[in-house]
């Protein structure tokens, strides 16, 4: 459940907000009214639509940019409503969140992971009471970084949402194998400077349960630095006037702004949560915002499953295998360190069969991949020799890995390096395995006499 926060800390602003108001109010000029100092309060803003054009759209189309549509519309000052903002009735909601963080912990990619990711973690399980969490990617904004989002989106269709379930699971927390249940992707956005309250630039929200689907959703791909793509949402403008846009003025650094990305229960009303950076017209257009969002899974196995059978024909799944494998290993960059050591040793060795082979195997038990769900063992082999053969695999280890991979492999170290993997799980063998193992040691060990 969200919480609002305490009447009493609403209006607060912090000295260094105060001091760049006077800076503001000391550089106008004398046209300079109390109206375009405005930083509360419902504001009339531009959001930028986009339009559809009955084709899919890309940010690697400069075409596309023709389609945003500045649209005029209210924007509601959040923190006004009687009733404030939730999760399941709006698709947002503020809440107080300290984290004992300074600014510039924040431009510490590591820092941020180490003691920030856990901080939201805990969080999100005290809000929804989610059985799981696991955070997966975050974004620092200011000081030259990454730019404002300019536009109304959603980072996450359907597709994006269960390709991440597939790719990253829920960690240690929950055994995936055969998941059940609900899953959301979700938020965390907020201000990282404890000195300064946001005067500008600020996230708004629209209410969830006022936006028209599928009207409203516009297909966008959008492209990572190493090419990597990515389906997401923009929002087209035809249903503009029926759409209640949000935000909370002077966001300080000690509330977290949580918001819905994708829910995977149909029954919800607040499934997605548009979004985009908010420029209000007042005097602070030029204020240095500092923000940070982080993305999070979670995952609720005691809730109706609500996972979509994405099981695929048997002519298809062969390509779709493929082009998993293909992806799953796009994101090496951001496998943990035993994930890559293990790729980069069996590649050393040359046994680019033996990934295949074993990520074709767990994706299968998982069963959270169309794709893999019924895969047959003649299908593992054939989907390894696409992938073999045509260097696939080969060309995206030596891209991410920054290695050398021996063009072919001899089939003794081969058999050697199946073997050996099996024998470093044999903690995971059932006990009858164990025990043949065992048995094998006591008939082929010398004997006294023979040593």
């Amino acid at each position: 459940m969200i919480r609002r926060p305490p009447r009493s800390t609403l209006s607060s602003s912090s000295a260094a907000s105060d001091v760049y108001k006077r800076q503001v109010s000391t550089q106008s000029t004398g046209r300079t009214t109390q109206a375009n100092m405005q930083i509360d309060g419902d504001v009339v803003c531009t959001i930028y639509y986009r339009g559809h054009n009955g084709t899919r759209q890309s940010d690697r189309d400069p075409e596309t940019n023709k389609l945003l549509q500045p649209v005029k519309v209210t924007v509601q000052d959040a923190r006004r409503l009687e009733s404030p903002p939730t999760l399941e009735g709006m698709g947002f909601g503020l809440i107080p969140h300290p984290t004992g963080m300074a600014k510039e912990d924040f431009y510490d990619d590591n820092l941020v992971k180490s003691m920030y990711y856990p901080l939201c973690e805990d969080l999100i399980k005290k809000e929804t009471g989610a059985a799981a969490v696991r955070c997966f990617h975050h974004a620092v904004r200011g000081k030259g970084r990454k730019p404002f989002a300019g536009a109304a989106h959603c980072d996450y269709s359907v597709k994006t949402a269960f390709d991440l379930v597939s790719r990253l699971g829920a960690g240690p927390e929950l055994d995936m194998a055969g998941f059940k249940g609900r899953v959301c992707v979700m938020n965390v956005w907020r201000n990282i400077n404890p000195d300064a309250s946001l005067l500008n630039h600020h996230l708004a929200m629209c209410d969830g349960a006022s936006v028209v689907s599928p009207d409203d959703f516009v297909y966008y791909d959008v492209h990572d630095e190493d090419g990597t793509k990515s389906e997401t949402y923009q929002m087209d403008p035809h249903n503009h006037g029926r759409h209640r846009w949000y935000y909370f003025p002077e966001q300080r650094a000690d509330e977290a702004l949580v918001f819905m990305q994708y829910d995977s229960d149909p029954t919800r009303k607040c499934r997605y949560t548009f979004h985009t950076s908010l420029t209000v017209s007042n005097g602070y257009r030029d204020f240095p915002r500092e923000s940070v969002e982080v993305r999070l899974l979670a995952f609720f196995p005691q809730e109706e499953n609500s996972m979509p059978d994405m099981t695929l024909p048997a002519e298809l799944r062969i390509p779709a295998a493929v082009d998993s494998i293909l992806s799953d290993l796009s994101y090496l960059p951001t496998w943990d360190d035993a994930g890559r050591r293990w790729v980069a040793g069996l590649a050393a060795a040359g046994d680019i069969a033996g990934v295949v082979k074993t990520l074709c195997e767990n994706h299968r038990r998982e069963g959270l991949r169309g794709e893999f769900k019924d895969l047959t063992d003649e299908e593992v082999r054939e989907v390894t020799r696409i992938c073999v053969q045509g260097g696939l695999v080969t060309e995206q280890i030596s891209k991410h890995l920054a290695m050398e991979v021996p063009a072919t492999l001899d089939p003794v170290l081969a058999a050697a390096n199946a073997l050996r993997g099996d024998f470093e799980h044999l903690d995971q063998w059932d006990a009858g395995g164990r025990e043949w193992v065992r048995t094998c040691l006591l008939y082929t060990s010398p004997s006294p006499r023979d040593s």
